[in-house]
């Protein structure tokens, strides 16, 4: 994790680039996490590019389990929150590719 230089005008916070260091998972790309001034009463804000997310089916998969991820965060969520459900999104896209290869193999 690291300091983004990139800062939103106008707007007092920090962002976040973030990325996923685990030898068991495949490399996946960064997500930015934007942490406001009043944090933790406001929760953190998630970017996750289409662009960098947008390349490949297993990337694709990655952001939309995450997105639904995002969706079901209770009301008040922290950055682990965030970090905790984009790696069990990469996790859950790993397992869900697998389950493919083996349905496709047993055909």
């Amino acid at each position: 994790m690291s300091l983004d230089p990139v800062r939103p005008s106008g707007v007092s916070c920090i962002r976040l680039l973030c990325w996923l260091d685990d030898k068991n998972l495949p490399c996946v790309p960064p997500i930015s996490i934007i942490v406001y001034e009043n944090y933790p009463p406001a929760n953190p804000a998630c970017i996750i590019s289409s662009n960098d997310y947008g390349g490949t089916s297993f990337l694709m998969c990655v952001k939309d389990v995450f997105e639904s991820r995002m969706m079901l965060m209770p009301v008040r969520f922290t950055v682990s929150h965030i970090l905790d459900s984009w790696e069990m999104s990469v996790r859950q896209a790993v397992a869900l590719l697998l389950d493919n290869k083996d349905s496709i193999a047993n055909n």
